[in-house]
């Protein structure tokens, strides 16, 4: 049997390691910092074949899906995805925004942040959401998912003089 010394000295390397291989793979991004670290998509962000994950907190895996502002004040659908299931690597989706009573939602302000709960960082490509020809339909882009794991997409909107409602889609992006 070893010494409790041993067992102390073996437990603090392993949780040096693990918490450098942690640093080492994420890349993490302060979202505390003020300094400036967006970047520009460019043709190399090449989305990687991925499949989605089955992680519980997941809320969904592909089209179709509305859910309600935390305060009730939108209803936000994610109406199309290019790729048409979410990968590692840049996406660009539609969605359909609508006001408690459904009516659609335009010349809103939209702030998108993506992060990953799990690794505790986003990414540092900033997304925009552009509104469309179509009453109530916002194109988001590039929405930059640089890694397999638990994403929450954080979507704020303010519309008019109402106050900023979010709504949050989680979704789990596997390795190929």
């Amino acid at each position: 049997m070893s010494s409790p010394r041993a067992r102390f000295f073996t437990a603090s390397l392993l949780g040096s390691l693990v918490s450098a291989a942690g640093l080492l793979g994420c890349g993490g991004v302060d979202p505390t910092t003020t300094a400036d670290m967006s970047m520009v998509a460019t043709a190399d962000m090449v989305a990687l074949p991925s499949a989605v994950c089955t992680d519980p907190r997941a809320d969904f895996s592909g089209l179709a899906v509305t859910k309600m502002s935390k305060a009730g004040a939108y209803s936000v659908k994610l109406a199309q995805q290019d790729p048409t299931s979410p990968v590692i690597g840049v996406n660009t989706w539609t969605l359909e925004l609508a006001d408690a009573t459904g009516q659609p939602v335009d010349s809103a302000m939209i702030t998108i942040k993506p992060w990953m709960p799990d690794h505790n960082h986003g990414t540092q490509v900033v997304a925009s959401a552009t509104p469309m020809t179509v009453s109530g339909e916002y194109q988001v882009k590039p929405l930059y998912l640089f890694m397999a794991g638990l994403w929450q997409i954080t979507f704020t909107v303010q519309a008019g003089t109402a106050a900023a409602d979010t709504v949050v889609f989680s979704i789990c992006l596997a390795d190929s």
